[in-house]
């Protein structure tokens, strides 16, 4: 049996390392994170309120009188109805630009009068955010001119894990973005569940902000210079917050943040009850002192899957990247100090498994895996941690084949010979 618990202890010891040095990896990375967001989903975490509001693009929005794509109009009624509300700064997700040749006829005078409108109320808003998009050239043997954009310049580290891109493929006119702050859009759709927010990309080698990330700049009201950029560590926003980021230069989201969210129909419709002292159908009060995000939630921008199991959309995802940085909600893995904490204990109870009965340790096993789960929900309550499923349970059932497969000794006592009659 010395023997048995030796190489059971050795093997437990091997498997543990291979499945720490594993566990940034796939598979075993993406069952972690499941169970992470199975941890996330099922922990009754008091959150505190955001304060951000995410004006939706809906279905119902859309409907009507305000078909996609939208005219500067839309975008004006928005920036005007929100402003009566005293919002601290104000984010526009789609990007602002129109296609002047396609217009024709009474078209071009047309949008020329709503653009002259739009700017009014861009030179209006005392803080604006407007959002762009980053791409690449329909011709890749013809480099663009490089545009003006803000950069990130205190940079610490290696920045070749964040995507970098060559051409700004959609962005607001020159007239709407020179009073304003611009931060990029760009979310890339793995297929996979989508658990974090990129907040810094790399154009033409430059550092440059997302829409969430400089819409918390201007909230703090902190310069580009007071940002530093580790890559594979954090971003500091000045003396206001420390936003702990990946090598991508993503931050992992908090999706169970609470957010007040309502359509921009809705919006306008406030406004006219307002005006005739009615109850007001929607929480229009949260704008007050708070971050306004209009971005587009219909069905055709939904193509990004939630940790909740839930389509959602890329300006919901700055929205909630948003709120985790206010709320400073930053979900993160337990360090590898404990995965070598649970393989010495699984180690310690390979030693002892032969003085159990099979069922015995099928039942403390199973017993100890219920245990873990409410660690696991427990800590993330209480710090935002979450521990891994694959470590533990892996150790568990090997010991537990070894276990079934193992032979017992049985303890025997000294023969008594039957008596013989005479």
């Amino acid at each position: 049996m010395q023997k048995s618990a030796a190489f059971l202890m050795v093997t437990v010891l091997l498997l543990g390392l291979f499945l720490t040095a594993q566990s940034r990896q796939n598979p075993v990375a993406q069952v972690d994170g499941t169970f992470a967001d199975w941890v996330a989903t099922n922990s009754a975490r008091p959150a505190q309120p955001s304060h951000v509001v995410l004006v939706e693009i809906n279905e119902s929005s859309l409907g009507g009188a305000h078909p996609w794509p939208w005219s500067p109009l839309e975008y004006a009624l928005f920036m005007r109805t929100a402003l009566q509300f005293g919002p601290d700064l104000l984010a526009i997700e789609p990007a602002l630009a129109w296609d002047a040749e396609a217009a024709t006829g009474d078209a071009v005078s047309k949008q020329r009068q709503t653009r002259k409108i739009l700017h009014d109320y861009v030179l209006k808003t005392p803080k604006l955010v407007l959002g762009s998009d980053l791409g690449f050239p329909e011709d890749p043997d013809v480099v663009p001119p490089m545009q003006q954009t803000p950069l990130l310049r205190n940079i610490k580290g290696d920045t070749g894990g964040i995507p970098e891109f060559t051409a700004i493929t959609r962005q607001a006119d020159d007239d709407l973005r020179l009073s304003t702050s611009v931060g990029f859009t760009n979310v890339p759709d793995q297929g996979e569940i989508t658990r974090k927010a990129p907040l810094v990309f790399r154009y033409r080698g430059q550092l440059v902000p997302s829409l969430a990330l400089q819409a918390m700049i201007v909230w703090f009201k902190v310069t580009p210079d007071d940002v530093v950029v580790e890559p594979g560590s954090r971003i500091v926003l000045g003396k206001a917050a420390t936003v702990p980021i990946d090598e991508a230069g993503r931050m992992s989201v908090d999706f169970e943040t609470p957010l007040t969210r309502f359509g921009y129909d809705d919006l306008l419709l406030a406004v006219d009850q307002q005006q005739g002292k009615r109850a007001q159908p929607v929480p229009v009060d949260s704008l007050k002192g708070s971050i306004a995000l209009l971005a587009r939630t219909d069905k055709d921008s939904c193509k990004l899957l939630f940790p909740t199991r839930t389509r959602s959309s890329s300006g919901e995802l700055c929205a909630r990247a948003i709120a985790t940085i206010q709320n400073k909600a930053f979900i993160h893995r337990v360090s590898y100090n404990f995965d070598f904490a649970v393989i010495a204990l699984m180690m310690a109870l390979s030693c002892f498994f032969h003085r159990f009965r099979k069922r015995a340790f099928l039942l403390l096993s199973f017993s100890l895996l219920l245990g873990y789960l409410l660690v696991s929900m427990s800590v993330y309550v209480l710090v935002l941690t979450w521990l891994p499923i694959v470590l533990p349970l892996g150790l568990l059932f090997l010991v537990n084949f070894f276990s079934l497969f193992t032979a017992r000794a049985v303890a025997t006592g000294p023969v008594i010979p039957e008596k013989t009659s005479t």
